[in-house]
């Protein structure tokens, strides 16, 4: 069932203890699957590449989804992208792992623990996209800002889980000792950058987003660019924040949100309202709960996240085709 293959030249070996830490994890959620009663894989492949994002643009017509390959890059306002988890079947039971050669290695213990968060990571989207199925809920991507902010918000949602979820792996299979000689199970924090640097890319591109409406007030041409950047930027600015948030909050703890008034303006209440939301979810929810926790979920954040566009500028009517953006002077928002 598992096939793990280098990426262009699947000729080449991995070493031998990278393979049995994929094989592990692999097994690990096999056993997750059966102790929530999802339906095992029928396949999973992993695959490691020099060239991530070359490696899924040739998968673009061997995959399923609601987005294109063709275009797939991998800077984020997060970061780089070094994994990408795509399926073959519309069931979720044949995922496809891609994982940047670069960024897994296990030939220390922080490098073997990292590797693990990651890959464990990628393989919690693939239990959560299976388990989505089954539940028969779906989020497709829309055209309107009422229902765009939905699927950024099950977006930003997924990446807080996936993260939860690899941190429990992870302590599960590493520990920190301590100075008074005791051990703790080991956490992303211990493995990874976390919330500070998540938070500090976060509220650059916040602000960048918010100069981007100013041109716009400013020469008053380009709207729909102006939009197009505005939420592509804010599934971002929300998955940098759940990638942070997650690390602060560790995998069963409750923290207080990464952001701050001052630093985000309405993204901070916004995302005050999203961290709430998401920390009252089970980290894997039972299947016959999901869709009803998630379509609350989506629809709750989605509409904290049309707040946030409110408090940054833009409102939304449904009188025009496709619909209406008003641009509110910088007098009325946060600017």
């Amino acid at each position: 069932m598992l096939r793990i293959q280098l990426h262009p030249d699947g000729s080449e070996q991995l070493p031998e203890a990278l393979v049995a830490t994929l094989e592990t994890l692999a097994m690990a959620f096999d056993g997750v699957r059966s102790d929530q009663g999802v339906a095992p894989l029928t396949s999973l492949e992993i695959v490691v590449s020099d060239d991530l994002a070359g490696a899924v643009r040739e998968f673009d017509s061997a995959v399923i989804g609601d987005e294109s390959k063709e275009n797939f890059h991998t800077d984020r306002v997060g970061g780089v992208v070094v994994g990408k988890t795509m399926y073959r079947d519309e069931e979720h039971r044949q995922p496809v792992l891609v994982m940047s050669r670069g960024s897994i290695d296990v030939s220390t213990p922080i490098n073997h623990a990292h590797t693990t968060f990651l890959v464990a990571h990628e393989l919690a989207h693939t239990l959560i996209g299976q388990m989505r199925h089954e539940a028969g809920v779906r989020t497709p991507p829309a055209e309107v800002p009422w229902e765009t902010c939905k699927w950024l918000a099950r977006y930003a949602f997924e990446e807080y889980r996936a993260d939860s979820i690899a941190d429990v792996i992870l302590g599960a299979t590493a520990s920190v000792t301590e100075e008074d000689g005791g051990s703790r199970p080991m956490t992303v924090r211990d493995a990874h950058f976390g919330a500070n640097e998540f938070g500090e890319l976060a509220a650059t591109a916040l602000r960048r987003i918010v100069g981007r409406i100013h041109e716009y007030r400013v020469s008053g041409k380009e709207l729909s660019e102006m939009w197009l950047d505005v939420q592509t930027t804010t599934g971002e600015i929300l998955i940098a924040l759940a990638h942070g948030q997650a690390a602060h909050d560790g995998p069963r703890n409750a923290a207080d949100p990464i952001t701050s008034e001052s630093d985000f303006g309405p993204m901070h209440s916004c995302w005050k309202t999203l961290h709430e939301l998401f920390h009252s979810e089970p980290i894997v929810p039972a299947v016959d709960e999901f869709a009803d926790q998630e379509r609350a979920l989506v629809e709750a954040a989605g509409t904290a996240i049309l707040e946030f566009w409110k408090g940054i500028g833009l409102t939304f009517r449904d009188d025009s085709d496709p619909f209406y953006i008003e641009v509110a002077p910088p007098a009325l928002c946060w600017c």
